[in-house]
Formats: structure tokens, sequence, C-alpha cells
């Protein structure tokens, strides 16, 4: 099976045919037309209302000759509280926009809420849901109508409505009953004209977030195991399934055109699959437009007929507008691939960036690891390394996890400091640290995190090193240094060999067994075992495996327990990638009078980048990683887990201050830790620190991944140390040789 997915993965690469493709069975219809036109995207500008500074829009409906676009905003009252404010746009092809006031929403929904939708149906009614707060924070779901066009409105009160928590899409069919799914409790029902409960339907209630269209007697919605996308008539009681795989953590949002045809939209593109046919058509691909951007969530979708159809599509704060357009230039007659292990956000918003910009050049992704990889790591590697070595192979490497080092010193890399002088400005020590012994540059982050501490007093001496983390472990008394509740075994030696196996990566002499009696004392001294989470109320009916998930991700919850109840006086964190990642650790820092430090200056690298010297498209990857390090590029997505490093990106980053978000963390019925965005001296002590960064973490996650058993089987008394040792020092050896 190993051999197959080898020889697969070569085709593959040679080809530049995986990545950011559509579903299996999909055509792309532009490939053939490419010469006469293409569909095209337009940003829709909104006006904001005077005395507004913002507003999110909640609803489309398609116009013969234009979009009417439904918005909300909050007005401040003078006894401190605020109330919703509702909008209508109708914005025309000629660019004319009319505003008003949208009443019944005015009347009706003063208080606004959750997931605000308002379509249009096919009679002319308008529908609004949204979820408000009752009693004691409870949730109190509303479905609003109006059928004077907005002037008034009423509400239903059927007995469905309150048993749904979240109607995160619904749509109303021609005899007036309203299909739904619900975000919260993860179904699918339909109700009557005035919201009383008719039926549940099957659909995906587990592996997707639940959504659906309906028009005219037909509903469409996830069909269970999420592979595949199933259409309901209700009105001969028939089903079919259209085949379509989603994508784990995928948003979708689908509509009916007048046709009878069904639309889809996801991060790869807009599809279209007749009411007859046996294929996804794909109209729009993602990689060249806003869909692929990893801060895209599509909200509403609605289909203006034509010939071609007309689409248009909004996230939380715009409109777009997708149109075919016959005089566009034909698509792009060169493609540059781009390939990585896993996906990388930052990647992802470049490819777009670089697509939209020009015409020439199609940039390809390819995920390897991707939802449906068939293989592991190792297959992937050693399948990349072949065609690398063979003079073929991607145009640009994305090296997470990848063996740089091995590829520097086998000439698989290009030189990139050239490229790197005319883009914009990066971090100076990121881009010294990354420079080989020679003072060339051959791969360079796209961003970085920071590995974190904290104890009482001045922690930089305890987490200098290994030895030194293990005598100030064996040195704290009945009170442990660092808490076992979220270091068993197995993240112990993972933690560590990541912050302090640096030497061990080297091969050198000693290293192995030093690294083995720290850890060994560390573990000892904090009693650490095979448990993980123990005595954490909140870990309560979670399994090991589920547990250990959580704490992959994020290690600072149980830490902070441990802090806040006396159980440990320090804490050593997973890399934090951005303010909105690091809020409950650094507000626990502040509330329990801890100091932060970082660990010898290191950085996790993340979306190493770098070019294949071999590529057939210099230039283009040259232009590529311009876009890549651009300002834009780096600072378009607010919710990235990375810091940037474009040295104008990162210092608005920790300059910016975003009041619209907040977290809290209950210790017990005593005792809350409360997180607001970073103050500004903790901003500040994050900002001085990143200017100090020179040491980059090993990234090669294959290594790693062979290592830590063997670290565990000392830990946990199945090996000796000398055993253990000896068996690390010959996967170390085998390893580097290869």
């Amino acid at each position: 099976m190993k051999k197959a997915i080898s020889i697969l993965l070569c085709a593959v690469l040679l080809a530049g045919a995986i990545g950011c493709s559509g579903p299996s069975g999909a055509s792309n219809s532009n490939a053939a037309d490419a010469a006469t036109g293409r569909y095209m995207e337009q940003v829709i500008d909104l006006p904001i209302p005077e005395g507004f500074s913002e507003q999110y829009v909640i609803g489309l409906a398609a116009l013969e000759n234009g979009v009417e676009v439904f918005t909300n905003t909050y007005a401040d009252n003078k006894d401190g509280t605020s109330s919703a404010r509702y909008f209508r746009y109708t914005i025309l092809d000629d660019g004319s926009v009319k505003t008003a006031e949208e009443q019944w929403l005015n009347d009706l929904a003063v208080d606004g809420g959750n997931e605000m939708r308002v379509i249009r149906a096919k009679d002319g009614a308008l529908y609004m849901f949204y979820s408000g707060f009752g009693e004691n924070y409870q949730i109190q779901p509303h479905f609003i109508v109006s059928r004077d066009d907005g002037k008034t409105g009423t509400e239903l009160t059927g007995d469905g409505i309150s048993t749904i928590a979240i109607a995160n899409s619904f749509g109303v069919l021609d005899d007036g009953s309203i299909a739904y799914t619900d975000y919260f409790n993860a179904n699918l029902g339909l109700l009557d004209q005035n919201g009383s409960m008719v039926e549940q339907l099957e659909g995906e209630t587990g592996k997707a977030t639940p959504t659906l269209a309906a028009s005219g007697s037909r509903i469409a919605t996830i069909a269970p195991e999420a592979k595949a996308i199933r259409v309901y008539d209700r009105a001969d009681g028939t089903s079919a399934n259209y085949e379509y795989a989603i994508a784990e953590n995928s948003s979708v949002i689908m509509a009916f055109s007048a046709d009878g045809a069904l639309y889809l939209c996801d991060a790869t593109g807009i599809y279209r699959h007749t009411q007859d046919g046996t294929l996804w058509e794909r109209i729009m691909d993602g990689g060249t437009c806003n869909l692929g951007l990893p801060s895209f969530y599509p909200g509403n979708m609605v289909i203006r007929a034509g010939s071609p159809d007309t689409i248009y599509l909004c996230d939380s704060s715009s409109v777009f507008r997708y149109w075919y357009d016959e005089t566009a230039p034909a698509a792009a007659s060169e493609e540059l691939n781009i390939f990585s292990l896993k996906e990388n956000e930052t990647v992802q918003q470049a490819v777009v960036a670089f697509n939209r910009a020009q015409s020439e050049v199609l940039a390809i992704y390819t995920v390897a690891m991707g939802q449906d990889a068939g293989g592991t790591e190792q297959d992937y590697i050693k399948a990349l390394n072949t065609e690398l070595l063979a003079g073929n192979g991607p145009d640009v490497l994305i090296l997470d996890g990848l063996p740089v080092e091995s590829y520097v010193q086998k000439g698989v890399l290009a030189e990139i400091g050239g490229i790197l002088d005319q883009a914009e400005v990066v971090l100076p020590n990121i881009r010294t640290a990354s420079q080989s012994p020679d003072g060339k540059l051959y791969a360079m982050p796209t961003g970085i995190r920071v590995p974190l501490a904290y104890a009482s007093g001045d922690p930089d001496s305890a987490f200098s090193s290994l030895s030194a983390l293990a005598d100030a472990c064996e040195a704290s008394g009945t009170e442990p240094l660092l808490s076992s509740t979220a270091f068993n075994y197995q993240m112990l030696a993972e933690v560590l060999l990541s912050y302090y196996g640096g030497d061990l990566y080297q091969n050198k002499d000693g290293a192995v067994n030093a690294f083995l009696s720290d850890i060994g004392r560390i573990s000892k001294a904090i009693g650490a075992d095979e448990v993980l989470c123990e005595g954490w109320e909140a870990a309560q009916g979670s399994t090991q495996e589920e547990l250990l998930k959580v704490v992959r991700m994020q290690n600072g919850g149980p830490q902070i327990w441990a802090n806040a109840t006396n159980r440990a006086s320090a804490a050593l964190f997973l890399p934090m990638g951005s303010l909105y990642g690091g809020m409950i650790n650094l507000a626990a820092a502040e509330q329990l009078n801890k100091t932060f430090c970082g660990i010898n200056k290191q950085y996790e690298p993340v979306g190493i980048v770098g070019v294949n010297r071999a590529g057939k498209h210099t230039d283009a990857a040259a232009s590529f990683l311009n876009t890549l390090f651009s300002y834009d590029v780096q600072s378009g997505n607010k919710f990235a887990e990375q810091f940037p490093v474009n040295q104008k990106a990162i210092e608005e980053t920790l300059n910016r201050v975003d009041n619209t978000i907040s977290s809290g963390m209950s210790i017990d019925p005593e005792i809350t830790i409360f997180a607001e965005w970073p103050s500004e001296a903790m901003r500040a002590m994050l900002g001085s620190m990143i200017k100090e960064l020179n040491r980059p973490l090993a990234t090669d996650h294959t290594l790693s991944e062979m290592l830590v058993p063997l670290i565990v089987s000392y830990l946990d008394s199945s090996d000796t140390l000398e055993t253990a040792a000896g068996k690390m020092e010959s996967v170390i050896s085998t390893y580097l040789s290869e």
C-alpha cells in the first residue's frame, strides 16, 4: 500500500493536480471555455449609515436587476444599553444604491440576537430568525415574518419554535412550510406556516455543520456521513443524493436557482448541479477569489436567474457578486505548484492574493496530509524526496515537518536572500536566525509562535535549560513547579523534546543520556504518570485520548487550574501564535501574580517556505514569495494562529485592541479567571520578547514522533536508561543518514 501511495503522489506532484480542488466527480466548466470568458468576482461596497461605525450583513434577496442587502448595527442608548437597528440596501446593476430602515425588524427585534438571518420567500414575504435570551439566560428562538414588504411584521408562535436553539439556515417552500437546520441541536426540521412542528428529517448531525436550501417542494441538506448532498422532494416523497465529500470543519452554504439547479459554495469554490445531472460543475475556483481565504465564512447565498445565472454571497460584513464575463481574459496558461504536508492559512491567503493579482500564472496549493490522505507523513516525505532529488517536484515548498537541513545539504533549495531583499521588510532577527552558517538564506518562516512559561518571581533561570528545570523541579518542595495534571509521560516527552531537544537533533555526543536523565528527574519531581488531567473537574467524562487531543492544542487550562488551586507554582505553555489564542494565559499571569519568560529566545517557525532550485517557474516563485511576505497577506487574517513576520504587520498586531472578544475560566465556585483583550503592558512584554528571538525550534515532526515513544518507555520504566538511550541513538543516527 505504501508503494502505491508513493507512486500516486509522485504522479500527482508532476501533474500538479491536487490541492484546492473540488469534490470527486466535479468538472471545471471554465477549462473548455477559457478563451471566451469566465466567472468573475466583484466586492460590493456597502455604505455605513450615519452615526454608526460598523454593521453586519444578515440577509440577501435577488432582484431582476440587482440585489437587496439586509444589515444590522447597534446604537447606544442613554441608559448605557444598546439597541439593534436594521437597514435595507437596494443595489442595482447600474451602481445606484438606495438605503432605508427596515421597520418591521426595528419594531420586533430591538434587542438583536445570535445568528440573525433574513430571507425573502418566492411569494415576496420576508422572514427572519434570531436567537435571544430569556430568563436565566436561556436561549429564546424567534421566527418573525413580514407580508407587506417590511412595513409590519408578526412573530410565529407554533409549538415547533421552542424546540429550536439556533437556526443557522432555513428556507420557505411554496406551501409556506419552513425547513430549518439547528446548529445547536444539529437537526433538520420542518415547520408549518404558523411555526408548528411537522416532522424531523434525516440529515448529517455530527461530521459537518448542518445547512440547507429550500425552494418549491425541494429541500437540500448534507446527507448522513457528510459524503453527499441529499435533495428531498416533498411533492412526491422522493430523495436523491448528489455525491459531495464535505471537508471537516468547512462552511457550506447552498441555494436553488429558478431552473431547479442547486448551487453550493465552500472554500474550494462555487459549484452547480442540475436537477437531472450527475456531476457538480465548478463555476468559480475558490483559490482565485475571496472564497479561498481562511478568514472567509459565507453566510447567505442567492441566485439571480440569467444565462448564465448571477450568484450573490455575503459574509458578516461584505457582499460578493459572481457573474460570467464573456470578455474576461483567458484562464492562466501556466501553473505554480506549492506543496506542504499540512495546510497553512497564511499560505492559502497568499495563494488567493497571488491569483487575484494576475492571470498568467495560476498558483495551485497541494496539501498532502489533507482530509482524504491515504498514507503516513513518512510516505509523503519519501515520495516528495524522490521527486526533488530527481530534479522535479513542486516549485515552492512549505517545509514544516520536512528535513530542511538535508535539502540544503543536497542542493534542493534555491538561495532566496535576494528575493527577500525585494520583499517588504521582515523581522531582522528572524531572518538572521533563519540563515545557514554560511550566511545564505534557503528557507524563511512566514510566521512564528512563541514558547512561554510563567512562575512567581523571576522564572528565567528555571527554564533556561533542561538541567536547570530539573533542578528547579526537585527544589520546589511540597508544591510542584509544574503540574502533572497537564504533563503526563506523553505530554512531558512531547513538550520538553520540542523545547530542549536541539542537541538530540544534531546527534551530539552524550546528548541522549543527558536528556533522558534530566527529563526523568523532572517526571519524578512533579509526580507524572500515564494519566492526563487527573483531579481536574472540567475534564471529567472525557477519555484520555480526547484529553490528549485537547491538551496538544492548548495546555493552559489544566495548568491555570493547578496554579490557581496551589497544586503547582509555574506553567510551561505550548507556543502562542496569537493574542486571541493566548488571552486566557496572559490574563491568568496577571491575576495570579506570575511573571512571564521565554524559553532561551526560541521560537517555533511556522509556514517555512523554500524554493525548489530545479523548479520551472522561478520568476513566478519569487513573485509568490513577495506576496507571501506582504503586509496585506500577513495581516489579512486577524484570527491566524501564528504571529506575522512582516515588520509592519507584527507591529500592528501588537498595537491592535479588540474589545469585542472576551473569555473566562471557572476554577471553582470562588475563583474565576476573566480574560479581556491583553493589556498594553502584556502586549509590550510580548513585543520586546519577539524582537529578541534568535533560535528556531526543530520542526522535524517525523523524527520527533519516532523519539517520543522511546522517551516515554524510560519515564514509565519499561526500559532502563541505557536501553532507551541506545534505541534513541540508533533511531537518530539512522534517520539523519537517510
